[in-house]
């Protein structure tokens, strides 16, 4: 949140990056409570939802103006909002837009290159929440350099703060054994607290509630391990094995600690059990 503050300070534009469900969604809500809430004018939306679909369906939203679907023609009344909104209140429009891979997918090149315009001239700041980097997105759908290379102020989610990861645990009121299970297994990652918090809570027997947890979490790291790259792979193998661990991508997207370690039982528990056979070696 803090880096979110002093990035829209700064008129830069975000690129909010972070795995599935570790809680993205959240970070953009709260803020755009705070922003409303300071009088700024904020605009949330999702690239899932009908306005991810089309250009005219996106500006539309956003201005409350019937749009074309002509890229350029939006881009330019997108534009001229912008300008109206910063006339009339003095601040710089904040557009936030989660699940943004399905616009980067759904819209053409040049919408996008009259959005890094907008960027430059500091008219409109971007929030784009994404699992992958917006970069890597953009060349592997349309096959070119993304017009947002070196504009986006990266900004990764991974793992709770001690504090924070410990008040979800008193949200559940959990205590006692079961509160250690939740430090043990989950660590401070806010996926993994809400899944086994759940699991606890619906449960009355905590060894049925962690096998149900440990059956639902394996199908969720087995698609993130699909996503990580073989030299992170590697690493995980080498710290399974008892080598020491120090990877920043590991680290920044919440699968290690500030201090290299496995950020909960549940992912080295799956990695002895249910990993891909042939990674750990």
């Amino acid at each position: 949140m803090k880096q979110l503050e002093a990035s829209s300070e700064r008129y830069e534009s975000i690129s909010l990056i972070g795995d599935r469900r570790i809680g993205k969604t959240s970070v953009l809500e709260t803020w755009e409570k705070k922003l409303k809430e300071q009088g700024k004018p904020v605009f949330l939306l999702n690239g899932q939802r009908d306005e991810g679909a089309t250009v005219s369906a996106f500006v539309t939203e956003i201005t409350g103006k019937l749009a074309s679907d002509n890229p350029e023609e939006a881009a330019g009344a997108l534009s001229g909002w912008a300008n109206e909104v910063k006339i009339r209140t003095n601040f710089t429009p904040i557009v936030m837009v989660d699940d943004a891979e399905h616009i980067i997918r759904n819209f053409p090149p040049r919408f996008f290159e009259r959005l890094r315009g907008m960027m430059q001239e500091r008219r409109v700041i971007w929030i784009f929440s994404l699992r992958e980097h917006i970069d890597l997105i953009y060349k592997n759908t349309h096959n070119n350099t993304s017009p947002f290379d070196n504009l986006l102020h990266i900004q990764q989610v991974g793992l709770l703060e001690t504090e924070a990861a410990e008040e979800i645990i008193r949200w559940g009121g959990f205590k006692g054994e079961k509160a250690k299970l939740m430090r043990v297994w989950a660590g401070r990652h806010p996926f993994y607290l809400q899944l086994l918090g759940r699991h606890l809570s619906d449960e009355r027997d905590q060894r049925t509630a962690l096998d149900a947890f440990q059956t639902e979490s394996a199908r969720r790291l087995a698609e993130l391990w699909d996503k990580i790259s073989p030299k992170e792979q590697e690493m995980l193998k080498q710290y399974m094995a008892g080598k020491p661990a120090d990877r920043p991508g590991l680290r920044t997207r919440g699968l290690l600690t500030e201090d290299n370690k496995i950020f909960g039982k549940v992912l080295e528990e799956w990695l002895k059990d249910d990993a891909p056979k042939s990674a750990l070696k």
